[in-house]
């Protein structure tokens, strides 16, 4: 079997979008944004999950790599957007994701993004020798009530952390003082911060880069296209703040659209690198 150039790993999810008077049943994660943003860029992606067995793969991941640990449920969500906050409730789980059944030869990649969407998995085994190691921290930080409703959990300090290069959250998940917490942990660290665009953290030095002015449709998968366009630009090119910038760009154009419609390819994301950015 074949190393892929980008694996993700997390669930994949069935989602309904409720936007005023729109109703919409589409598919998501962050598994699933990176997935389709990386394949866009020209790499050979892979995706490790869990869901049914009648999960539409080849729908939507067709000539992708996929294991997929099979599940008698989906994890679902529900997203409502009420004056562009969003309130999310999880209906379903699949199950967790079991990194002993990860094939061999994709332990070699060289770009890996651990995407959990919900409790998927709470740590991860040590076993990437070669790649760069990144985490989208959402899944980890988050709980739900007894109605299925998402908040954010008090007691992320005990994270563990290591075997991380690079960590990514947005601002909204993680207040400002605690920034640090993160930076003094882990080599690089990333804080998305919507139309503001994002601070960017390396050994403890931090830079701001700004966002793209947009027409933002829906945010949905904003911060993992953020997530997985950083991580290829910064392997391709070693520059933190322009691969930073790039994945600036991506993320804007991926919000103009419900769902993955809008996630751009590698020349739709230079156009945009190259207009004006919020504050400049």
């Amino acid at each position: 079997m074949k190393t892929p150039d980008f694996l993700v790993i997390g669930h994949v999810t069935q989602d309904t979008i409720i936007h005023k008077n729109i109703n919409l049943d589409t598919f998501g994660g962050t598994s699933l944004y990176s997935a389709l943003l990386s394949k866009k860029l020209g790499l050979n992606v892979a995706v490790v999950t869990s869901a049914s067995k009648d999960f539409p793969f080849k729908k939507i991941l067709q000539n992708f790599l996929v294991k997929n640990i099979l599940s008698e449920h989906n994890t679902k969500f529900e997203n409502i957007y009420i004056e562009n906050k969003r309130i999310q409730y999880v209906k379903s789980s699949a199950k967790e994701i079991d990194f002993s059944l990860i094939p061999k030869e994709w332990l070699d990649c060289k770009i890996i993004l651990l995407a959990p969407i919900f409790k998927e998995f709470i740590y991860f085994p040590k076993i990437f020798k070669k790649g760069f190691v990144g985490c989208n921290l959402q899944g980890w930080i988050r709980d739900k009530d007894v109605n299925g409703k998402i908040h954010l959990i008090q007691n992320w300090e005990d994270i563990d952390l290591s075997g991380l290069d690079l960590v990514i959250f947005s601002n909204e998940d993680i207040k400002k003082e605690f920034w640090e917490h993160f930076a003094l942990k882990v080599k690089y660290v990333a804080v998305t911060c919507g139309a503001n665009g994002v601070y960017i953290s390396e050994s403890g030095k931090w830079n701001h880069i700004p966002g793209y002015n947009s027409n933002l449709i829906d945010s949905t998968g904003a911060g993992d296209v953020w997530a997985s366009a950083f991580m290829i630009f910064f392997y391709e090119t070693a520059d933190l703040l322009l691969s930073a910038q790039m994945a600036n760009a991506a993320a804007s154009l991926s919000i103009e659209g419900f769902g993955y419609s809008k996630i751009p390819n590698r020349s739709e994301i230079e156009e945009k690198f190259s207009q004006k950015r919020i504050s400049d």
